[in-house]
C-alpha cells in the first residue's frame, strides 16, 4: 500500500495491489476511500489510514500544546502532561521504526532509571493530609499588626425595640477583624536638642545630639530617604514617579534632590558593600553570573556617549549577595574602578565557583585552587531549546532533568550529609544514564542541530556538571543568582541607562545591599533607616562595621525579618531547615 497524499488535507490516493491482475488506486476523501476499502474486504489498508489519521492528531495536538506554551510564558518550563504527551509519541515513533534498535535501548534506559526513582519517592512518600470539608476558612491576621478599634453604633432610629419601644440596653461589642491599610505619610520631624548649661560657672553649654539624617546639615530624615532608596532600587520606580508619590502626599521634592540624597547614601554605604564583597570572595562556595546595564557617560571635553556595561552578580555560601560594575562587556576592566568577571575571580584565591561554561572563566579556571561547578540548568535548556525546534528526542533529556529536580526538591529539608547520600543513591544513577545517552545521541545526530550541541556541552562540562553529587551543600544550578538579576533588569527597564559609570558603580552597591537583604529575610527600610544614620556619624571600620552587617544585624533586629523572596533560593535556607 502507498499512500501518496495524507491529512491534514482532506483528500487522500491510495494504490494497493494483492497480484497483477487486482492492482487498484483508491483516492477521493477520507472517509470515502476508507469505506470502499471495507467493501472491498481490504481490511489491512483500512487501518492503515486510521493508523495514520491517529499518528498525525498526535502530532497536531503536541504542536497546537507548544503553541500554546509559547504564547502563554516565556519561561522553559514544560508540564508533566505535556511531556507526556512528547514521550507517548516518541515511543509511537520507535515502535514504527523511526529509531534504530540501539537507539530505542538507551532511550529505554534513561527512562526506566527516571520511573525507578519516582517509584521508590512514591513508597517513601508519606501520606497526603487529608482534603479539608467544606468551605476554606479565613486566614486570621497576624498578630503583630497594630489593632484599632472601629467602635460601629446601632442607628438611633434601631435603638427601641419592636415589640414594646422600651430603649434597649448595651450588651457588648461584636469583634470583626479587618485588614486594612492607612496610606503613608510625610511629616515634619521637630528635632528638640536639650540644651544644658552649668549653674556654678555659667561657662559650660551642652547639647544633646542631632537626630538622625543621612547629611548633618540636610533637610531630610533617614527614613525618608530610606524610601527614596527602596522605591528606585527594589521597586524599580524612576526618579519622576517618586516625585510624583511625594507630591500626593503633600511635598514637592525635586527630582535633582531626591538624586543627591541617593547618590550621599551610596555613599555611606560603601563600607558595608566593601565588606560583603570580601565576604563572598572568601566563601567556600561562590556562585557567579553576569547582566547588563546600559551608561550614558560623558568625559569632560566629550560628547555624551552610550555604553554597555556589565553587573556581575555573585552569592557567597547563601550568606551575602553582591553587584560589580565594569564599563564594558569585557571579562576584565578596562578602568581603573572596573571590576569584571575575571577580575572578581583573581581576588579569590581558593574554593568552589558556579557559573555557566563561559569562556570568560577559563582562563581563571586554569589557575590551582579553584574548582568549576556547572549549572545544570543551562545543560537542560540545550535540550528545551532541541524540542521547542521539534525534536521529540530531546524530551528524554528533559525527563531526566525533571526527575533530578523533583529529587532534589524531596531532598531540600535534609541536612547536608543527608542530602549527599541522598544525591548518591538516587540521582547519580540518573545521571549515568543520562551521561550514556549523551555520547550514543551526539555521534549520530547532525554536529550543528540543537540536540547534538546539548549532547556534546553535558559531555564537555561532565566532571563539574556532576560536582552536586558528591557534596550535598552545593545546589544543582546557578538559578540564585540568575533569578537575582530580576530585580536590576526591572529597574534597568524603567530607567533605561545610568548617567554616568560612577553612578552604575553606586547602583552596584544598591543592589548589593538590597539582594544580601532579599537573601537573608530583612526589611530593607528598616535596616537602611537604622544603619545609614550611624555610618553618617562616622564608624569605625574594625569594631563597629562587623555590627551593621545584614546578617548580624538582623541577629540583634529579629523583628526586621521577613519571609524570603521566591526569587531567590539558596544554601542558607537547606541549612536553616
Amino acid at each position: 500500500m502507498r499512500i501518496d497524499d495524507v491529512p491534514p488535507r482532506t483528500r487522500i490516493q491510495i494504490s494497493t495491489r494483492r497480484d497483477a491482475a487486482t492492482e487498484r488506486t483508491y483516492s477521493g476523501g477520507v472517509v470515502e476511500v476508507h469505506q470502499a476499502l471495507l467493501a472491498d474486504n481490504r481490511v489491512d489498508e483500512a487501518t492503515a489510514i486510521v493508523k495514520r489519521l491517529v499518528f498525525e492528531n498526535e502530532k497536531l495536538a503536541r504542536d497546537l500544546a507548544n503553541l500554546r506554551q509559547r504564547l502563554r510564558k516565556k519561561g522553559e518550563g514544560i508540564s508533566a502532561a505535556q511531556l507526556q504527551l512528547l514521550l507517548a509519541q516518541l515511543e509511537a515513533t520507535q515502535s514504527a521504526g523511526g529509531l534504530q534498535a540501539s537507539e530505542t535501548e538507551v532511550d529505554a534506559a534513561v527512562l526506566t532509571a527516571c520511573e525507578q526513582d519516582a517509584q521508590r519517592e512514591d513508597q517513601t512518600r508519606p501520606p497526603a493530609p487529608p482534603t479539608p470539608v467544606g468551605k476554606p476558612t479565613r486566614r486570621e491576621p497576624p498578630e503583630k499588626l497594630e489593632r484599632r478599634d472601629n467602635p460601629l453604633l446601632v442607628p438611633e432610629d434601631e435603638r427601641r425595640c419592636t415589640k414594646c419601644g422600651c430603649a434597649m440596653n448595651f450588651i457588648e461589642f461584636e469583634p470583626h477583624e479587618v485588614i486594612d491599610f492607612q496610606p503613608a505619610q510625610v511629616f515634619v520631624r521637630v528635632d528638640l536638642r536639650e540644651k544644658r548649661g552649668c549653674s556654678g560657672c555659667r561657662e559650660t553649654v551642652v547639647r544633646a545630639p542631632l537626630g538622625d539624617k543621612v547629611i548633618a546639615g540636610g533637610a531630610y530624615g533617614s527614613a525618608l530617604v530610606t524610601e527614596f532608596i527602596v522605591k528606585k532600587f527594589r521597586d524599580g520606580l524612576s526618579l519622576h514617579r517618586i516625585r510624583e508619590e511625594m507630591q500626593r502626599l503633600g511635598i514637592d521634592i525635586p527630582s535633582s534632590t531626591i538624586s543627591d540624597q541617593v547618590l550621599w547614601a551610596t555613599e555611606l554605604l560603601q563600607p558595608i558593600h566593601d565588606e560583603l564583597v570580601r565576604t563572598v570572595v572568601n566563601a567556600n562556595l561562590m556562585q557567579l553570573d553576569g547582566t547588563h546595564l546600559s551608561v550614558m557617560h560623558q568625559e569632560k571635553g566629550n560628547a555624551r556617549q552610550k555604553f554597555l556595561g556589565t553587573l556581575t552578580g555573585a552569592i557567597g555560601d547563601g550568606v551575602a549577595a553582591i553587584y560589580v560594575y565594569a564599563s564594558s562587556g569585557h571579562k576584565s576592566g578596562v578602568r581603573d574602578d572596573d571590576i569584571g568577571l575575571e577580575d572578581l575571580l583573581r581576588m579569590r584565591k581558593e574554593g568552589l565557583v558556579l557559573a555557566d561554561a563561559s569562556n570568560h572563566y577559563d582562563a581563571s579556571f586554569r589557575r590551582p585552587g579553584l574548582v568549576e561547578v556547572g549549572c545544570n540548568m543551562h545543560a537542560r535548556r540545550g535540550f528545551a531549546k532541541a524540542l521547542e525546534a521539534g525534536n521529540q528526542r530531546a524530551a528524554v533529556a528533559i525527563r531526566a532533568f525533571k526527575q533530578l529536580y523533583d529529587i532534589e526538591e524531596s531532598l531540600a529539608s535534609l541536612s547536608v550529609d543527608e542530602r549527599t547520600a541522598g544525591r548518591r543513591t538516587r540521582s547519580a544513577l540518573i545521571y549515568d544514564e543520562l551521561v550514556v545517552w549523551c555520547r550514543r545521541v551526539a555521534p549520530v545526530e547532525p554536529p550543528a542541530s540543537l540536540i547534538a550541541i546539548a549532547a556534546r556541552y553535558v559531555l564537555n562540562h561532565e566532571v563539574a556538571l556532576r560536582r552536586f553529587l558528591e557534596d550535598g551543600s552545593i545546589p544543582i544550578d546557578n538559578g540564585a543568582v540568575e533569578r537575582m538579576h530580576r530585580r536590576p533588569a526591572i529597574v534597568r527597564k524603567n530607567m533605561l541607562f545610568a548617567g554616568s559609570h560612577d553612578g552604575a558603580r553606586r547602583a552596584a552597591v544598591m543592589f548589593s545591599i538590597l539582594a544580601t537583604g532579599e537573601l537573608l529575610g530583612v526589611n530593607p527600610a528598616l535596616y537602611l533607616a537604622d544603619v545609614l544614620p550611624r555610618l553618617a556619624r562616622g564608624i569605625s571600620i574594625k569594631n563597629d562595621l562587623p555590627d551593621l552587617m545584614p546578617a548580624r544585624w538582623l541577629e540583634r533586629h529579629p523583628d526586621a525579618r521577613v519571609p524570603v523572596l521566591n526569587a531567590i533560593h539558596t544554601l542558607a535556607e537547606f541549612r536553616e531547615r
